[in-house]
């Protein structure tokens, strides 16, 4: 007997409106995840996962809850080594830097990583 599967799950980035109980998805088939809003409420840094490695990835959030929300301007903007990972990724007070968590494939601890969004 033969077994076969087929990957082909994708977590997306999502809004969901309190007030209206209304979810709008950003992306589509992404496989983004761990988003933070910059304090200036435009900018979202998050996960995206290629070939096995998860990179960081800004964007801008435009829109709003009447017209709807929808994401441009993406850019990945770090990639660790193949096979590692940045997670929950978190802007500065300022805007300027994002915190994030790396796994480095291969490696049994995470370091910190404080990422410049001016000079990269």
């Amino acid at each position: 007997m033969e077994q076969s599967a087929v990957y082909d799950d994708f977590s997306e980035l999502m809004i969901f409106d309190l007030a209206r109980g209304k979810r709008t998805q950003l992306t589509n088939r992404m496989r983004a995840r761990d988003p933070d809003l910059a304090p200036n409420g435009e900018d979202v840094a998050f996960g995206v996962t290629r070939e096995g490695t998860i990179s960081l990835a800004t964007a801008k959030l435009r829109g709003n809850a009447a017209a709807g929300w929808r994401i441009e301007d993406i850019q990945v903007r770090y990639t660790p080594s193949p096979l590692s990972s940045i997670a929950q990724p978190k802007f500065s007070p300022d805007g300027k830097r994002v915190v994030f968590a790396l796994k480095q494939n291969g490696r049994a601890s995470e370091e910190i990583v404080e990422f410049d969004l001016e000079r990269n």
